[in-house]
């Protein structure tokens, strides 16, 4: 973390790990999702409120006490989720212990500093991991296990005469959307990056002839109430409004376009739109339209996407999040962190693929890396099959190693019969935590890699106020 960046006290950032946040983003890459809890710096606040068990040092310890284990604590909608696979491994990966979570969803062990954790969710057809790197003594990792089905939604228009000249209607839950229509209801599927503890917000535009919004009206607190497979109506929005505005300026932008992005978030859900900017003089602007009493929290960002290496976008950003209303913002692209110029990926041993980065200088003040590795193929047993696997570490690491599994959960792992996707990577510097130690027990705030996106707007939606700076090497766009 740089100092010139802290906005907060250096309060521990324990229980905010969400390493169930799994979903691939298929959606229209203008729109952002939000996909984390929503905690503060002085006060973690997860899904249903209730804070998970922590376990912290004793003021006076028993000189004879042996070291603190590490817990791992499994959330699912807020509740403790029982048989959950854990498995503790050594600093080189080699396994120690394989558990699964007892009834309070916490499984526990002793390990030496340097040691990692992997939490296994999903199934043989599709498996999700995450590992963290480098847990020392007395950890406690919160995973929340945020999993959960696609469900369809029927949005009824206002009932108030819209506005003169709509033509088409369109509504918005995050990157989940409809098509345009000259009617309602507004049908789209919601699927679970779109959900926070099982709320979303609606957000309803009339369009003219041109498809440029002249009007809307929303509805927050939504939940899913029709059974699997059913429809969920949704009734009883308000009059039709007139958006407001807003201006994001990047100053010290070069002579390249960069990408101006902002958000409205609602329910811990953020709808973005973003717009490629020719700077002038170094400083680059663009006005967006802002939804009065949608936004809980606005996201500002300013983005540059370097020249292709391969197949990859290198992306470095600066992102800003702040208390609604939204008010004008200024951010210095001069302070980003240095762009990745390499990303190779080694899957010789397909059941410990390996992941190297190279940046164009130090990473200075950059708190941890998070590397994305996904897979498909056919399982002789199970059929076709496809994993990620999303590895935590510090900042300075440049190559990751998947660590082994035991023999028992193999099968929800990659192999050499497998075919990898090109793999994702991250660096952060969060102003909310001063560093790795803090950060790998909350990494749940950062956005992971496969979801950053080379385009405006393309940094998912930031949990509480602060700024967040991002070097991502993202697939290109086809």
């Amino acid at each position: 973390m740089r100092a010139a960046l802290l906005l907060f006290g250096c309060v521990p950032f324990v229980p905010v790990v969400a390493i169930g946040c799994f979903d691939r983003l298929d959606a229209d890459p203008q729109f952002d999702a939000g996909h984390f809890d929503a905690p503060t710096f002085d006060a973690v606040i997860f899904p249903d409120g209730a804070l998970p068990d922590v376990v912290l040092p004793d003021s006076s310890p028993d000189v004879d006490a042996g070291p603190l284990p590490v817990k791992v604590i499994v959330l699912r909608n807020g509740a403790p989720e029982a048989n959950v696979n854990v498995v503790f491994q050594d600093a080189t990966g080699a396994v120690l212990e394989a558990k699964t979570t007892a009834i309070d969803g916490s499984a526990s062990r002793v390990v030496t500093a340097g040691a990692m954790v992997t939490v296994v969710l999903g199934s043989v057809v599709s498996s999700q991991l995450v590992t963290v790197v480098g847990v020392k003594p007395g950890d406690v990792l919160t995973a929340i296990d945020d999993t959960g089905t696609i469900d369809a939604v029927a949005v009824d228009l206002p009932l108030a005469t819209p506005p003169q000249g709509t033509v088409y209607y369109a509504a918005q839950t995050g990157r989940c959307g409809s098509f345009l229509n000259q009617a309602g209801p507004l049908r789209y599927s919601v699927a679970p990056e779109c959900k926070r503890a099982g709320k979303f917000p609606v957000l309803v535009f009339a369009q003219d002839i041109n498809q440029a919004s002249i009007g809307y009206s929303f509805k927050k607190g939504n939940t899913v109430t029709a059974p699997d497979g059913g429809t969920t109506p949704i009734t009883g929005l308000p009059a039709w409004a007139t958006a407001g505005s807003v201006q994001l300026t990047a100053t010290n932008a070069g002579t390249a376009a960069v990408d101006l992005g902002y958000a409205e978030i609602a329910d811990g859900i953020g709808y973005a739109v973003g717009r490629s900017v020719m700077p002038m003089g170094g400083t680059a602007s663009h006005t967006f339209d802002t939804y009065g009493g949608f936004a809980d929290a606005a996201q500002y960002e300013v983005t540059r996407i370097g020249a292709l290496v391969g197949p990859y976008d290198p992306v470095v950003s600066i992102v800003k999040r702040a208390s609604a209303p939204a008010a004008p913002q200024s951010i210095d692209l001069s302070q980003a962190l240095p762009a990745m110029t390499m990303l190779t990926s080694d899957t010789t041993n397909g059941a410990r693929p390996k992941v190297t980065i190279a940046l164009a200088g130090a990473p200075t003040g950059a708190d941890a890396l998070l590397v994305s590795m996904s897979w498909f193929g056919l399982n002789p047993e199970a059929g076709m099959t496809s994993g990620r696997w999303l590895i935590v570490a510090p900042p300075s690491t440049t190559t990751v190693t998947a660590p082994e599994l035991p023999t028992a959960l193999a099968a929800l792992g990659p192999s050499l019969e497998m075919s990898f996707d090109a793999p994702s990577a991250a660096i952060f510097d969060s102003d909310q935590v001063p560093g790795y130690d803090q950060l790998r027990a909350g990494f749940a705030v950062l956005p992971r890699p496969e979801t950053i996106q080379a385009s405006a707007a393309g940094i998912p939606t930031l949990p509480s106020n602060g700024t967040l700076r991002v070097s991502a090497m993202v697939l290109a766009p086809m």
